[in-house]
């Protein structure tokens, strides 16, 4: 991740088994978070955010989905 010139690892320490194969941050808000997506063991994607200023993971899971891929997170007053 780009942080006004730095490059930022953001490796979600809580994915379980030997991390993730791969993963992808897409869009950053104004609160500073990001959506992104990684593929575990199983080759499903799993979707989550990225809180930038505090490096903390939220994962996004919907109720019998196996596969989700997040690539944007808007503000609180976005439609």
């Amino acid at each position: 991740m780009d942080q006004r010139g730095t490059f930022t690892s953001a490796i979600d320490p809580n994915v379980p088994g030997a991390g993730p194969t791969t993963a992808q941050l897409f869009g950053v808000n104004d609160s500073n978070i990001a959506a992104g997506f990684y593929i575990d063991a199983m080759g499903n994607t799993q979707g989550f955010e990225y809180h930038i200023d505090t490096k903390t993971f939220t994962p996004i899971t919907l109720p019998a989905c196996f596969n989700a891929v997040m690539t944007t997170v808007t503000g609180i007053n976005d439609e």
